[in-house]
């Protein structure tokens, strides 16, 4: 009578743990940046991303607020403090995603999701995690389900409700999924013929973005169900016949 709850093996759980302590850090190093953005622009100074990029961009914020003409000591004590902990937290971050990359080397899921166009080790390797063992998932309709991308249906007397999905699952692997979508919108020069992007561009025009992606994410796990499940690479062409498709 009790639902089975599906355990990962000591490995996997510590990736896991990895991947959200670098989560954390990444959250840390833009709540840092919205300080410095903040404490700039009340001087009028705009900054952009760039700025960030590097160690000497960002000491060359400060050397800008100590030439403003109502630059006080106590700003840029503030600016200076700020900007040692944005590159502390940028450094230990690089570490971590060093170890990442160590430990899933030779992690044949990981390697396999990198070869969708767009997708790197971080966004890869997190799939990789909380997916498990795509065995324990019988369709592509419960691995969808499991990513929380599926709709909540509802049925009553007077009919069916679809609404939004359901974000059952782990938030991870959701967020992950979006971000694989993203990453191949970036480079969607290369997939002009691709379906998923034409539906994206399609849908766009009707829904809006967000959920245009969110409906690309659920297309995108049933080619990654596949990839994972046939232990093959991404492939452009199988995507264009329907191979992907006809493989679920």
């Amino acid at each position: 009578m009790i639902p089975e709850s599906y355990l990962c093996d000591q490995p996997t759980e510590e990736l896991r743990k990895l991947l959200s302590e670098r989560a954390d850090l990444v959250s840390l190093i833009v709540k840092t940046k919205n300080k410095v953005y903040a404490l700039l622009r009340g001087y009028g100074m705009q900054t952009t991303a760039a700025q960030f990029q590097s160690e000497r961009k960002r000491q060359q914020l400060l050397i800008g607020l100590e030439n403003h003409p109502l630059y006080t000591e106590r700003a840029a004590k503030t600016l200076k403090m700020l900007l040692d902990t944005l590159t502390a937290l940028i450094e230990q971050a690089k570490e971590y995603e060093a170890l990442i990359d160590e430990f899933t080397l030779e992690d044949e899921n990981t390697n396999l999701l990198k070869t969708i166009p767009g997708v790197g080790r971080i966004t890869s390797s997190t799939i990789s995690a909380y997916v498990g063992d795509i065995n324990r998932f019988e369709t592509y309709k419960q691995f969808a389900a499991y990513c929380g991308l599926t709709p909540f249906v509802k049925l009553s007397n007077e009919g069916v409700y679809i609404g939004h999905i359901t974000k059952n699952g782990p938030t991870e692997l959701r967020m992950n999924m979006v971000h694989v979508v993203m990453g191949m919108l970036r480079v969607q020069r290369r997939l002009q013929n691709v379906s998923l992007i034409i539906d994206y561009a399609r849908m766009k025009k009707l829904k809006g973005s967000g959920k245009s992606i969110i409906a690309i994410a659920r297309k995108l796990s049933r080619i990654i169900y596949v990839m994972l499940k046939t232990k093959t690479a991404f492939d452009v062409d199988k995507l264009i016949q329907g191979e992907y498709e006809a493989a679920s």
